[in-house]
């Protein structure tokens, strides 16, 4: 599935983001994703990216794994093992790959 984003502009800033485009040889969209690509790795070039994981995003192993640190009173327990539960910096420069491959790949983010 594939969500849009919406962002408002005015009828100059349009024009002249679809003139620069094509000054680039791209259409607009393909521009733009360009854009949010190096956007992201500009931004999180001197800051450390850190966002939550989606329970969908756990292996079936770290779920488990998870269930039994809940049962641990602490992480001296021999049970306990450390799950990471968030995404970082390489994850988010993996999305704005994916987002830039769309440039290059009209396949939606992964599907096959």
């Amino acid at each position: 599935m594939m969500k849009r984003l919406n962002t408002p502009l005015t009828d100059y800033q349009y024009d002249c983001l679809e003139r620069i485009a094509h000054g680039e040889h791209r259409q607009l969209n393909d521009f733009i994703y360009l854009l949010i690509d190096r956007g992201l790795s500009f931004y999180f070039c001197d800051t450390h990216a850190s966002f939550k994981k989606l329970k969908s995003e756990f292996t079936e192993e770290e779920l488990k794994q998870l269930e039994i640190n809940k049962t641990c009173k602490n992480p001296d327990d021999s049970k306990y093992k450390w799950v990471d539960q968030w995404w970082g910096d390489v994850k988010v420069m993996n999305i704005g790959t994916s987002i830039e491959d769309l440039v290059v790949n009209k396949t939606p983010l992964g599907a096959e």
